[in-house]
């Protein structure tokens, strides 16, 4: 009787997989047809058949993996389902705004097909418990709010990298501020970590990424315009405040992330750290870079030489500690 049980659970356990392989070969297939038929066969389908297309596959995939996750306990292949399905959840508002004579290019386009695709994760995340939609939903809000300024500052956010840099640090704050919201509200940890690492992406790009524009200039110094009259870009200019808000910040994220025993924040503040390491090994601050000793490499090995030897000052102190107190040795 055990053996037929166990028999039982792999063969149930062999279906989910397969039922898995399934979801993402119909996702796969769907999305390189729906791409063919746009770029390399366009007007083969009209708009509404297009339309169709994406939707259906929203249905079966998004629809059927919430369904199949509220009927029975969450399997792996829920959430396979449903994270392909919020690619054609997305790719279908946008088709519908080209189905009607929209434009997907509008700001405020943007802004509302965001805001859906950020409830369908929340939804995905709340009735499947699929923890990656908390982080699909993050980072939709968090581009959603920069479509919105895009749409009420006169020149948008392109024109000046340090707007957009300053509007990536207040998204950041709100995202932050949700996680702490869910997590007192004492719903599952993962929730809140998935929204610090959304959080910790937006504070990347806009603490970092945006800066690696400028990497240009160090093979080609003056941007030359036909005429012959050096051009002045719209870039924003490295420094040592956005550097130190970088490190910072990305240092936080590992730690909270090897706290907390989640992966995401780690590998976000990772990514953040690596930028650092970019931007300051070539010293993008500095308009003539040579190379110096001088200035972020002593500064960090005197911390890094610092911090080595308070933590052998420590654990000597609490040794000592142990010695005089045998009482409170473990």
């Amino acid at each position: 009787m055990e053996y037929l049980t166990k028999l039982q659970s792999n063969d149930d356990e062999r279906a989910e997989m397969v039922r898995a392989l399934g979801g993402l070969l119909l996702g796969i297939g769907g999305l390189v047809l729906l791409i063919r038929k746009s770029t390399l066969a366009p007007g083969t389908w009209d708009d509404f058949p297009l339309f169709l297309g994406w939707l259906i596959p929203a249905l079966v995939l998004y629809g059927g993996g919430i369904m199949a996750a509220r009927a029975a306990e969450p399997k792996l292949w829920h959430s396979v389902w449903v994270v392909f399905g919020l690619l054609f959840v997305y790719g279908s508002l946008l088709q519908f705004i080209v189905l009607i004579d929209g434009n997907t290019g509008s700001s405020l386009n943007t802004v509302w097909t965001l805001c859906v695709v950020a409830a369908a994760g929340i939804g995905a995340a709340i009735f499947a418990r699929v923890r990656f939609g908390w982080l699909v939903a993050g980072i939709a809000l968090a581009i959603a709010w920069l479509a919105l300024w895009d749409e009420i500052l006169e020149n948008g956010i392109g024109e000046d990298a340090g707007t957009f840099r300053g509007l990536c640090m207040i998204a950041t704050l709100l995202l932050i501020a949700l996680a702490w919201m869910i997590e007192n509200r004492g719903r599952e940890g993962f929730e809140a970590a998935e929204i610090v690492t959304a959080a910790g992406l937006i504070f990347v790009v806009g603490a970092g990424l945006v800066g690696l524009q400028d990497v240009s200039s160090l093979f080609v110094p003056v941007d030359v315009t036909s005429a012959g009259v050096p051009s002045t870009s719209g870039g924003v200019e490295p420094s040592l405040f956005w550097d130190v808000v970088l490190l910072g910040g990305s240092i936080l994220l590992v730690a909270a992330g090897s706290l907390t025993k989640v992966r995401g924040p780690i590998y976000v503040g990772a990514i953040g750290i690596l930028t650092f390491v970019f931007l300051v090994g070539v010293d993008l601050d500095d308009d003539t870079p040579e190379g110096k000793f001088i200035g972020w490499p002593l500064i960090l090995l005197l911390a890094a030489a610092l911090a080595i030897v308070a933590s052998f000052m420590s654990a000597r102190s609490s040794t000592g500690a142990s010695v005089n107190n045998p009482d409170q040795a473990p």
